[in-house]
């Protein structure tokens, strides 16, 4: 078996991205529909040479693919690492990468991977069974001399359900499991499989997250922390050779500083501009908006080790309080759409069809207030500047602040960096906060598990608010284990009812993802798993 078909998941069709759904989730003014496919259309034969620039919202964190836990690293890490598998551009596949073909056992406890014979690391060691071991058991393995050279966010997210790593031949491992594990497949497409060389690991150490060495389409050739990461073409990547002789990802963290580059054409393409800035993009011929509907939302995080929020009239009353339909239209300018729950439209028959709105009832938000014995309170919000999925975090906090202020919420903005609002959001440190999350696939078990399930509560995952409820937790780990996609999906639409009964999170929206070019870039197409198909561009 050489790809996951798209019977594997459920509601995954082409009307995920495209006009029709984006007309159908928001009124008012929409953003113009991207062009079919999400990609961007070739004006003729691709050509080689050049450099490509990327405006970053934020320099990478870490080059260490292991380390990886936020989306605009993961993003630069993909075009210097290979996963063993890939999530197909419209989600309805995992395709091959390093790994050829897979098959699950009939009991559902292992799986067998055959990998790709040829492929070498940057350092010109090669890519085999033993070095597939090695990066895997740097995870697994407490023992293992690499095991402490990082925090493996995402691996503890993910792959914890995997017991051990067999070597069967030069090119065939096996993944043996502690339980039934259904999105298992799904996210060995993220970077817990990205593949690093082992000589580089044993002779960097912690070194490798400065001096990356993987078996991507491009090779590592400088970074200057702060201001930009260079990378040059593998010439002897396996796969379609890069196009360009050069990726450049600079970090621009100002909004408006990207927005300038692209328009003087120091960078050929970036992302996350302030909304007002999408028609001034589509009125310079020079450059290009894309879009399709995202799997991100972002929401309100209410910490249930703190009053007030340990009460769910209080969590109720902030998520009646605020005006989603206003705040899309007037902050995000239609660039995204009101939220009743975790999941967007993008994933299809996961989403609960019967979520309530509980949205713009200020009365009845004061009403459960003074039920809960407050007629006034204070809450300090913790926000980024900016950073990964976070749209317009200050505006956004700002208009809520007062809609909150109106029920009688006084709040306290807390603005941190984003490198050190994450380190808090991670541990918890906040009363009340807000992320933009994206889905690292099309599977439910990503939102459901890794953020709600009581297990992932810091330090061990992202259950930041500190959420326990055991009937869900039981949903999710059904979403988790059950092989059956009619149960699995069942048991998907109880746990959004549960949530959003005792409402740990204040859901807001959902982002329409939108990536801002320059007409001399070919070959993009749009991924909602946020990772880029750098070898595909080219510069015309």
């Amino acid at each position: 078996m050489a790809t996951i078909s798209r019977r594997h998941f459920l509601g995954a069709t082409a009307a995920l991205a495209g006009s029709g759904l984006l007309a159908a989730c928001a009124p008012g003014a929409q953003p113009q529909p991207t062009q079919p496919g999400g990609s961007t259309q070739p004006g003729g034969t691709p050509r080689r040479g050049g450099t490509i620039i990327y405006g970053s919202p934020i320099d990478p964190l870490t080059l260490d693919a292991h380390a990886v836990g936020d989306n605009y690293t993961r993003r630069v890490a993909y075009a210097i690492y290979d996963p063993l598998v890939r999530e197909s551009p419209d989600k309805t596949e995992i395709l091959p990468a390093l790994a050829e073909k897979w098959e699950q056992s009939s009991d559902g406890m292992s799986w067998v991977l055959s990998l790709r014979k040829g492929v070498k690391f940057h350092d010109g060691t090669p890519f085999n069974a033993q070095a597939a071991k090695f990066n895997l058991d740097r995870q697994i393995d407490p023992n293992h001399p690499n095991n402490k050279d990082g925090n493996w966010l995402f691996y503890r997210l993910f792959l914890t359900p995997i017991a051990s790593v067999d070597i069967l031949d030069e090119y065939t491992i096996r993944l043996n499991l502690k339980q039934r594990y259904a999105p298992l497949m799904n996210y060995l497409t993220t970077n817990p499989s990205y593949m690093i060389s082992p000589k580089a690991l044993q002779e960097l150490g912690k070194g490798v997250a400065d001096r990356p060495v993987g078996t991507g389409p491009f090779r590592f050739v400088s970074w200057q922390k702060g201001q930009q990461v260079t990378l040059e073409r593998n010439p002897e990547y396996w796969g379609q050779t890069a196009y360009a002789d050069q990726l450049i990802v600079r970090a621009i963290p100002d909004a408006q500083g990207r927005l300038l580059a692209l328009q003087t054409g120091q960078i050929n393409f970036t992302v996350d501009l302030p909304p007002d800035s999408i028609d001034l993009v589509r009125g310079d011929s020079r450059l290009r908006v894309m879009q399709r509907v995202s799997r991100q939302h972002w929401a309100l995080q209410l910490n249930q080790k703190f009053a007030p929020f340990t009460d769910q009239r209080v969590r109720h009353a902030v998520s009646l309080a605020l005006d989603r339909t206003a705040l899309t239209r007037d902050v995000l300018r239609n660039t995204g759409v009101p939220a009743r729950g975790p999941f967007s439209q993008a994933f299809g028959e996961w989403v609960a069809p019967d979520l309530p709105a509980m949205d713009n009832e200020p009365d009845r938000a004061r009403q459960l207030l003074r039920q809960a014995g407050y007629d006034t309170l204070e809450v300090r919000f913790l926000i980024p500047s900016g950073g990964t999925g976070m749209q317009q975090p200050v505006p956004m906090a700002e208009f809520i602040q007062g809609k909150l202020a109106a029920v009688g919420i006084r709040v306290t903005l807390d603005v941190q960096e984003f490198a050190a609002y994450v380190q808090r959001w991670n541990s918890g440190d906040y009363q009340m906060s807000a992320r933009g999350i994206s889905s690292v696939t099309f599977d439910p078990d990503n939102y459901l598990n890794s953020l709600f399930n009581s297990i992932n509560q810091p330090p061990q995952g992202l259950n930041s608010a500190f959420y326990k409820n055991e009937r869900f937790d039981e949903l999710a780990n059904t979403v988790r284990r059950e092989s059956d996609l009619a149960l699995r999906r069942q048991a998907c639409h109880e746990a959004q009812r549960v949530l959003m009964n005792d409402m740990p999170w204040v859901f807001v929206d959902h982002e329409i993802a939108l990536w801002y070019l320059s007409t001399q870039v070919n070959g993009f197409v749009m991924r909602d798993n946020v990772e880029v198909d750098w070898n595909l561009l080219w510069l015309a």
